[in-house]
């Protein structure tokens, strides 16, 4: 895996890229290593990207700007989508990036999918939680479970209409689930998430209306069948119990913190 900032070099009118090569770290402990230098040199923003995506040249430019103007903490674009030859695709490839976004209540958006496109993302460092920043148990889900971590404790997001990077669609991405070891991977994934989520809205900057909805939400879900082979079959002592919560009451709760 390989993270890159930008640094400055006085013979060139481009910024240079310093590439770190990391092994056996996966994308999220990549990630989690290019945040922790980048926080190191005083970084006020960073970028995400993936290897497999396209940057558009005036990207940082206009999403700094979009920053500067909205206050907002993080700001992702609509993506161009591509194939794996560079070919534009339609919007209707990935119609959840190009719903309708309600910037107020993007919290209560997000609980049944993931609608911002991560490679797109710009975000200020102040607004990133602690370190790890990235959950490096998840293999999918990891910039889902970080945008309502952040929303949680209060970030604001923005979502711009002018596309800042090219977003390639490929049958070898994590995000495709085709097999039932990848659907079983990604239901264990979600129902880690929503009982970190539970838990974490007990102190919570959302509005109270939006805890009570998503607090009814995670509680449903959790009860559901689609879980039920999950619980049953767990060997996992936290998800055991996150998923008997719904039965067993509040005070089984703390168990999934």
């Amino acid at each position: 895996a390989f993270m890159a900032q930008r640094g400055r070099d006085s013979q060139s009118s481009e910024p240079p890229l310093e590439v770190l090569e990391s092994s056996r770290l996966g994308p999220q402990g990549a990630l989690n290593m290019g945040l922790e230098l980048a926080l190191a040199r005083g970084a006020d923003y960073v970028s995400l990207m993936s290897g497999d995506d396209v940057a558009h040249r005036d990207r940082l430019e206009r999403q700094l700007v979009v920053l500067g103007e909205t206050s907002a903490d993080v700001v992702f674009s609509r993506p161009l989508l591509i194939d794996t030859d560079g070919n534009q695709l339609r919007d209707e490839v990935a119609p959840p990036f190009f719903v309708n976004i309600s910037e107020e209540s993007l919290y209560i958006q997000l609980l049944e999918r993931n609608i911002l496109c991560a490679p797109t993302a710009t975000i200020r460092t102040g607004a990133l939680p602690p370190a790890p920043v990235f959950r490096e148990d998840l293999l999918q889900l990891q910039d889902y479970e970080l945008w309502l971590r952040m929303l949680r404790a209060g970030a604001s997001f923005v979502v711009d209409g002018v596309p800042t990077t090219s977003y390639r669609i490929h049958d070898g991405q994590l995000s495709n689930v085709g097999n039932s070891e990848g659907r079983s991977r990604l239901n264990r994934e979600i129902m880690s998430i929503y009982c970190s989520e539970l838990i974490g809205l007990r102190q919570s900057n959302l509005d109270p209306r939006d805890v009570h909805v998503a607090s009814n939400y995670f509680e449903l879900e959790l009860r559901s069948a689609r879980f039920a082979t999950i619980v049953d079959g767990s060997t996992d002592r936290d998800l055991l119990q996150c998923g008997h919560w719904a039965a067993l009451g509040r005070n089984e709760a703390a168990s999934c913190s």
